[in-house]
């Protein structure tokens, strides 16, 4: 039987089998999280995360009361709740527009100059 979680703490239950729960962990060492690991076998969960996640899937984490057992939303929390360092692009997808107008731009003005030089090379060779 498991404790009823700190409301407080950060408490991780994972398997060790599976890489979903591997992914997570990384995540949290990366990221230098004080957190409390609980090992669990998916198919012998206590009722006390059952209660926490009627999904019934590994990784779950309970973090200042929520419990949170999507990978996707675990990662963006994760990230989102300790910015440093950051796992995603920071950008909006405006800058990042921005940004690739840029780099298309240049690509193609290098890709202009390119051709311009081979084509003069070209006419030398003549």
């Amino acid at each position: 039987m498991l404790p009823k979680p700190n409301p407080s703490a950060t408490i991780l239950y994972a398997s060790p089998n599976e890489m979903e729960s591997h992914l997570i962990r990384f995540v949290m060492a990366e990221k230098n999280i004080e957190r409390e690991v609980i090992n669990l076998k998916i198919d012998q969960m206590p009722e006390e995360i059952l209660e926490l996640n009627p999904c019934e899937i590994l990784p779950t984490l309970f973090d200042r009361g929520m419990v949170l057992y999507d990978l996707h939303v675990l990662t963006e929390y994760l990230d989102e709740r300790f910015p440093f360092p950051p796992l995603f692009w920071t950008h909006d997808f405006r800058q990042f527009r921005a940004i690739w107008v840029v780099i298309s731009t240049n690509i193609r003005r290098c890709a202009l100059n390119a051709g311009q030089f081979c084509q003069n090379s070209l006419l030398a060779v003549r």
